[in-house]
């Protein structure tokens, strides 16, 4: 019973144990999901990060500190073009970098950077690293993938960012620095916990929000913090303070536009109500004739203009003759001078330089301009490009004492063919000249002394009948036969010969083949040129000749020197312009009422941020669409990118108007080809690319411009094929030319010659011609930036394009840099050293200096201690001085060199092609050479 009592003891533990396990693991089992719910809401574990700075060098100037306002959108921005899903953006905005010059801050590691601009984009981000990814080694291979997809994939990228103006821009980004933040590296991701994050204060996490409590503008996201009661606050144009971008309190600046009231403080002219900024104290000040200054029309200062009496003197600035006392103002650099026959310049009324002309007794050497053959020694004037030539009895003109074309005279031997002119029998091939019109005849039907009508022969004798108007001969001053002339009344029909619009029955004499025009859909429409640019001005000047033309343009100064026969920006001579007789100037809009046709000639610029400016031409648009009327035409030539014309522009005809498109008027595009200073290619000589909304209306632009254009026209299907083919024309000479940039930095750093490479590759038949240098202007600098845009708003990357804009806007630093190399390898202090440059407008022989790229050159040898002058024999010294804030010297062909430590050719006029610069080159002074003027051996660099 005993060992049953044991074994039964034992039994009854055992099963207690059993029973105490099942129940636990019941229990166990029980708690699971509420271990695991409670787990889900509250984990404990944390997930590692490390903070971040990461700095981009934009291409935007003038943007100021602003911030993103859209983090989120940029994170996954930048997460998609990265190829990463881990990093979260924290803060981002832009942070000045200069203010007009380029500073070095300590902070930042990038300012040797050939891209640096004014403006860097600052981005704060953490890197969550994955679950698992805990030691240092899993975080530090994550990280060395990011920092290698951003500074090698990835060093230049382009993406749209949303800034806290409401502003959304498209810039292309440079990578310049990447660097860690010591922050705390863990982040509890506890979903129902919460961490105040403080604002402002100096702290990097965030900014205030508007009515926050800040201390200074960076605190805000506004960047405006209200003194008055220390809050955050959204800035506006009346707030009492200064604030956005403005000047004084509530005025200055492009975002309130409102102008600056007298004594307030401003930057410029334009923003003071008085028009007038004083340059000593930067305030608003009335203008007058004796304040020192230039200002309201004057040219100089105190002097020339219509307001002030008092005249310049020589060497002052001028616009006309009458600004200066001596009665000669020099166009080439708008300077009041004496004029003499020896000064090196074309005036009085010389022909070419000190030649020509009935004032000057020196006559023009061979391939000299001229008006006469007595202007030339070899007493020849080509007709054709009116230059002196060595004339001959085959030259295609009437010279020497020929009495027709190689013919007749006692020099050559030809004699003259029928219908030439002549003097004396024994010119004509026929033996004989008739005496009343002195034209050779192959028979003597015309003799006699009563006429030189139709002869007749009675008693074996010829006799003359009297010429009439209806004798079926050409003959008295007729233009064709028995009519156009002085002395009949009959006017020619079309397809007869004309000398003048008079001659015509339809009052359209064809200037270029002299011919009466036909009659078709467009004959005797006038014509309304808006904008009298270099583009506007030629075609008003050739459709002039032939038709009723009204040219526009809101600048009144530019009209009214129009008007006096002269263009300032030389590109058409004082002669075409007179000899465009139906061509009327205006600033009033009402004057186009009278036109049928319009063509749109405006600029299409960029703004600082290098996108589309369409301002000029909505203007336009709405201009013509207040005297559009039924059945008009309108033209545009302005370059645009495809698309504008249709989708744009023609809306806002339609909404001014109230007529519909190609069902009350119509529309077409030609891309103007004007290149400025070219007189070779001229806007006759250069084909025209044109297009209509309609084939009908297609087919009357293709004529009209065939009237005018002597190298034809060539119709293409449709108006965005027109737009796209301006693009590609520029875009593609600004890509050969970022890759020539390019080849000359690498030959560069290799030792070779770039020009004689180039001179060695043109042997090849197919080579093009293109040089390393510059890119500036109106057309290949901004055009690309056309093309840019429409890509970005398709979603894609042009890289090429980008590409090349990005070295050819670089080009003007890296020339820079090596011209202070070359100076510092001579031994030349770069400090206080004094550099001349060789030109300041955008290409050669021409006045244009529109977003001329020397001015880059000059600020940043100005930013290295160096003085620097510029000489320019084109340019105008006022639109110099207005658009840059640059005084230009005067330009002498003997410049004594020994004041300078270096001279720098900037650009290849044919003036400074024949300087001396022999004794340059062996003292200790550097010439750098940017256009390859000179041979290697005479220059100490050359791009």
């Amino acid at each position: 019973m005993e060992i049953n009592s044991c074994y039964l003891s034992l039994l009854i533990m055992t099963f207690f144990l059993f029973s105490m396990l099942i129940t636990g693991g019941v229990t166990i089992i029980g708690l699971i999901p509420i271990y695991l719910q409670n787990n889900a809401v509250f984990p404990e574990t944390k997930t590692s990060t490390k903070h971040y700075e990461l700095n981009y060098i934009t291409n935007l100037t003038n943007v100021g500190s602003l911030n993103v306002s859209d983090i989120d959108v940029l994170s996954s921005n930048l997460n998609t073009i990265l190829t990463l899903n881990r990093l979260q953006i924290i803060d981002g905005g832009f942070v000045i970098v200069t203010n007009g010059q380029r500073q070095k801050r300590k902070t930042i590691q990038c300012e040797n950077s050939e891209y640096l601009n004014d403006n860097l984009l600052r981005i704060k981000f953490v890197i969550e690293y994955p679950r698992g990814c805990g030691t240092i080694l899993c975080q530090q291979r994550s990280t060395n993938h990011i920092i290698y997809n951003i500074k090698n994939l990835f060093s230049s990228i382009t993406i749209p960012i949303h800034l806290n103006n409401n502003q959304t821009i498209f810039t292309l980004l440079y990578f310049c620095s990447f660097d860690h933040q010591e922050l705390p590296t863990t982040i509890s991701l506890c979903v129902n916990q919460t961490t105040t994050l403080v604002c402002g204060s100096g702290s990097s996490i965030s900014k205030c929000e508007n009515t926050k409590p800040c201390s200074k503008n960076s605190d805000c996201i506004s960047d405006f913090c209200r003194t008055a009661d220390q809050t955050c606050q959204t800035p506006t144009c009346t707030d009492n303070y200064v604030n956005q971008d403005e000047i004084d309190i509530d005025c200055g600046g492009r975002i309130c536009g409102i102008k600056c009231s007298l004594n307030k403080t401003c930057r410029k002219d334009g923003d003071c109500t008085t028009g007038f900024c004083r340059s000593n104290d930067k305030t608003c000040q009335t203008p007058s004739c004796s304040d020192e200054f230039r200002n309201q029309d004057e040219t100089d200062v105190d002097c020339g203009g219509s307001i002030c009496s008092t005249q310049c003197i020589d060497n002052e600035t001028c616009s006309q003759n009458s600004d200066c006392t001596s009665g000669y103002c020099r166009l080439i650099d708008q300077t009041c001078r004496t004029a003499s026959c020896t000064d090196g310049f074309q005036n009085q009324d010389e022909t070419d330089v000190d030649c020509g002309g009935l004032i000057c007794t020196a006559t023009c050497a061979l391939t000299k301009y001229c008006a006469r053959n007595s202007d030339c020694t070899s007493g020849c004037c080509r007709g054709t490009d009116k230059s002196c030539q060595t004339p001959s009895c085959f030259d295609g003109y009437k010279n020497q004492n020929e009495t027709d074309t190689d013919c007749g005279g006692s020099v050559c031997s030809a004699k003259c063919s029928d219908t030439k002119s002549c003097g004396k029998y024994a010119d004509c091939q026929s033996g004989f000249c008739r005496p009343p019109d002195k034209t050779c005849r192959s028979y003597p039907s015309y003799y006699g002394t009563v006429g030189s009508g139709r002869s007749i022969m009675k008693l074996n004798k010829i006799f003359i009948l009297a010429a009439t108007c209806s004798d079926s001969l050409r003959n008295q001053d007729e233009t064709d036969v028995d009519c156009g002339g002085t002395v009949c009344t009959t006017k020619c029909a079309s397809g007869k010969s004309c000398s003048k619009a008079s001659d015509c029955t339809n009052g359209i004499c064809g200037p270029t083949t002299k011919k009466c025009l036909y009659n078709s859909l467009f004959q005797m429409k006038s014509i309304g040129i808006v904008g009298v640019g270099y583009v506007g001005l030629s075609l008003a000047v050739e459709f002039g000749k032939s038709r009723p033309t009204v040219a526009y343009d809101m600048n009144e100064e530019r009209i009214e020197k129009l008007k006096t026969g002269h263009d300032p920006n030389l590109e058409s001579s004082d002669e075409n312009l007179k000899s465009s007789k139906y061509l009327k100037f205006t600033t009033n809009m009402e004057d186009l009422y009278e036109c049928q046709i319009f063509i749109v000639a405006v600029p299409t610029p960029v703004d600082e941020n290098n996108r589309p400016d369409l301002f000029p031409l909505k203007n336009a648009s709405e201009t013509i669409g207040k005297v559009l009327k039924t059945n008009d035409i309108v033209i545009y030539e302005s370059t645009v990118y495809p698309g504008v014309t249709e989708d744009i522009c023609v809306k806002i005809l339609e909404e001014v108007s109230h007529l519909k498109y190609n069902i009350d008027f119509f529309c077409g595009y030609s891309p103007e080809r004007i290149n400025p200073g070219d007189k070779l290619h001229t806007i006759k000589t250069i084909r025209k690319i044109t297009s209509g909304s309609t084939p009908a209306i297609a087919q009357e632009i293709d004529a009209l411009y065939k009237e005018i254009i002597e190298a034809g026209t060539f119709m293409v299907s449709s108006i965005k094929i027109a737009e796209a083919a301006k693009l590609f024309e520029n875009s593609q000479r600004d890509i050969n030319i970022a890759f020539v940039n390019e080849l000359s930095r690498i030959f560069h750093l290799a030792g070779i010659d770039t020009h004689e490479v180039l001179e060695a590759t043109r042997t090849k038949w197919d080579s093009l011609p293109f040089e390393p240098g510059l890119v500036g202007g109106h057309s290949i600098a901004v055009d690309p930036y056309y093309l840019i845009n429409m890509s970005l708003s398709l979603n894609y990357i042009p890289e090429i394009i980008l590409a090349s804009r990005r070295i050819n806007e670089t080009m003007s630093h890296y020339i820079s840099s090596e011209i202070i190399k070359t100076m510092i390898k001579k031994g030349i202090s770069v400090m206080n050293s004094n550099i001349l440059i060789l030109g300041i407008t955008f290409k050669e022989n021409c006045p244009d200096i529109r977003n001329s790229k020397i001015i880059d050159i000059v600020q940043d040898l100005e930013e290295f201690g160096c003085h620097v002058d510029i000489v320019d024999p084109w340019a105008s010294k006022k639109r110099v001085f207005d658009e840059f804030g640059i005084e230009i010297k005067d330009f002498d062909r003997n410049i004594i060199f020994d004041d300078y430590h270096g001279i720098v050719i900037g650009v290849a006029h044919q003036q400074f092609k024949s300087l001396d610069f022999s004794s340059v080159k062996s003292s200790k002074k550097i010439i750098y050479d940017i256009k390859g003027i000179l041979p290697k051996d005479c220059v100490d660099a050359r791009l």
